[in-house]
């Protein structure tokens, strides 16, 4: 189970010609990121663009290959039938549009499950670009992720949801997720899908189609 919020929208750095450093870094599970760094005497110019209209919507799994030094990597253009987890027991978002919960970070998010995708728009409004000058395209994201390893806590389900507030994951005794009328006409509005079975079951250890 994923949860996905916009904390800050879209932002497009513009930068002239120059030679920026790269450095790389690891972030989340099984994943690698890579970060462009720019000199300082390099000019840069940054537009945030809140998005337009974002529709949650099923998709399908991308085939999932390895590199050489272990890391998942996942080709979008490429589906495969099943995925190789399950999804977690549970509620999801319904389909359909959530922009509204992209906004701000504030515990009412986007529930996603095996094999959704969300589709966001955003005006194009961005000025030319100057001569000599390049423009990239990032997207900052706040959220949570669960996987189906055995060694998760509540692995097996969506719940309990994370909130901001949380000292940890699993929270203790005396902390929960927010429980005022806001939330929870949140949580009987949007959270109203059930998790469905991804792959066939297992008969004598081995996929039954």
């Amino acid at each position: 189970a994923g949860v996905l919020e916009l904390r800050r929208a879209v932002a497009a750095p513009d930068r002239a010609a120059g030679r920026p450093g790269t450095v790389a870094f690891e972030g989340g599970v099984g994943t690698s990121i890579a970060q462009t760094v720019v000199p300082a005497a390099v000019p840069l110019r940054v537009h945030v663009l809140a998005p337009s209209g974002a529709e949650l919507r099923p998709r399908g799994f991308s085939a999932v290959s390895r590199t050489a030094d272990g890391y998942e990597t996942f080709d979008y253009q490429t589906l495969v039938p099943a995925a190789p987890w399950e999804q977690h027991r549970g509620f999801y978002t319904a389909f359909g549009d959530v922009n509204k919960l992209l906004d701000i970070a504030d515990d009412r998010y986007v529930v996603l499950a095996t094999g959704d995708e969300v589709a966001i728009s955003f005006e194009a409004s961005l000025p030319p670009l100057p001569e000599g000058w390049s423009r990239d395209f990032l997207i900052y994201l706040h959220g949570w992720l669960k996987d189906t390893d055995l060694n998760s806590a509540y692995g097996d389900r969506v719940g309990p949801l994370p909130f901001h507030g949380m000292s940890g994951y699993p929270y203790p005794a005396g902390e929960s997720y927010p429980d005022d009328p806001e939330h929870q006409r949140f949580l009987e509005r949007y959270l109203t899908r059930p998790a469905r079975p991804i792959n066939p079951p297992l008969m004598n250890g081995q996929r039954r189609d």
